[in-house]
Order: C-alpha cells, then structure tokens, then sequence
C-alpha cells in the first residue's frame, strides 16, 4: 500500500506545475518553475517519500507542492483520457496522513509485535 501511494505522489508530483522550489535564488527562478517545468521522476518519488514520512528528512524538501490542479492524463493513439484532476498540496496532506498510520503499523509488523491479519 506504502508503495502503491508513493508511486502514486511521484505521478502527481512530476506534473508541470506541481511543485514550487523552496531554495530559489531569485523571484524569476521560482515563476519559471511554477509556469510549467516538471520534475524528473525520481526527484517527483523523493518529494513523495518528504511527503509520506512522519519524520522530517532532507530529501525532497526543496520543493513544496503547489495550490493549483495538476491533471493526470493518459495518451493514446491521439486519443487524450483525464485520469484524475487533483491539486499537488491535496496530494501531500493524503501522503502524510496515511504516512502518519501506516508507517507506524508497518514498524509493527517488521519486529513481529503485529501479525499480519490479527
């Protein structure tokens, strides 16, 4: 499940426009971001990753997701299906809740003090 909603943030988060940069060093640097540049895969998975752990880590943290909606598009044949229209910053708060319960379930589980199923 843990793998299902990074992969899932990674996709939303390497939308154009999805995320805003945290460590600019100028006003312009941050617009050109914000107008449309996406992230490369695996920065989108570390973003995810930032946003899913319950524990503040250094990767992904220099980016922020943004308040406008991204749109998960799926192309085929010049044919355009919209999969999903959702804002980044909605996308953030679904990884961290679930972060919040799953991670701690997940440590339960790897030590044997949860079974599986009980």
């Amino acid at each position: 499940m843990s793998a299902l909603l990074l992969l899932f943030g990674m996709l939303i988060f390497s939308r154009p426009g999805a995320v805003l940069s945290t460590i600019s060093n100028s006003p312009k640097e941050t617009a050109v971001i914000a107008s449309g540049i996406g992230l490369r895969h695996w920065d989108a998975l570390a973003v995810s990753l930032h946003q899913f752990l319950p524990l503040e880590v250094p990767i992904g943290s220099e980016w922020t997701p943004a308040r406008d909606p991204v749109t998960l598009r799926f192309v085929h044949r010049k044919k355009e299906l919209i999969l999903l229209r959702m804002r980044p910053s909605t996308c953030a708060t679904l990884l961290k809740v679930c972060g919040y319960i799953l991670v701690p379930l997940e440590i339960l589980v790897l030590n044997g003090l949860l079974r599986p199923g009980t």
